[in-house]
């Protein structure tokens, strides 16, 4: 009669290294995964950051809807959620607690980043748009400007 104790220890000596749980608790498919998922939210930061900030350095006040407050705050914390549930889902579970963690940090931030900041670029074309149907060009402009026909949008 075989030992199952034996039997277990026998089975786990000829399993393959890429099955879950054995050398280490790592895969190189899992790896790879954990690498991707790491880097992308950095890059698509870096093109954002270099993309849209350039946009906004004209500092022009304007006049907004009392609504629009509180739309944002709604927006907001619709962005939040959705950016939790989608970083509760896309960490595999193979991997360390701490790569997790920092996985899961990095995805919610960038999620937050894309859906909010989509939000706010969305706004601030209605506004430009809304700014040019009225002739308000902002703080600045002149009437100089206007009758060059010189409009200078960043």
């Amino acid at each position: 009669m075989v030992d199952e104790k034996e039997l277990c220890v026998e089975v786990r000596e000829h399993l393959e290294e890429s099955l879950p749980g054995t050398g280490g608790g790592r895969n190189p498919h899992d790896h790879l995964l954990v690498d991707f998922l790491f880097l992308l939210p950095v890059f698509i930061l870096l093109f954002c950051y270099y993309r849209s900030f350039k946009q906004f350095a004209n500092g022009a006040r304007s006049m907004v809807p009392d609504y629009l407050g509180g739309i944002s705050v709604l927006i907001c914390f619709v962005a939040a959620v959705v950016s939790l549930g989608f970083g509760f889902s896309v960490v595999p579970r193979q991997v360390k607690p701490w790569t997790g963690l920092i996985l899961m940090y990095e995805w919610i931030f960038t999620i937050f980043f894309l859906l909010f900041g989509c939000y706010l670029h969305m706004i601030y074309k209605w506004g430009e748009m809304v700014a040019s149907q009225t002739g308000n060009r902002g703080p600045g402009a002149s009437d100089y400007d206007s009758e060059k026909g010189l409009f200078i949008y960043l």
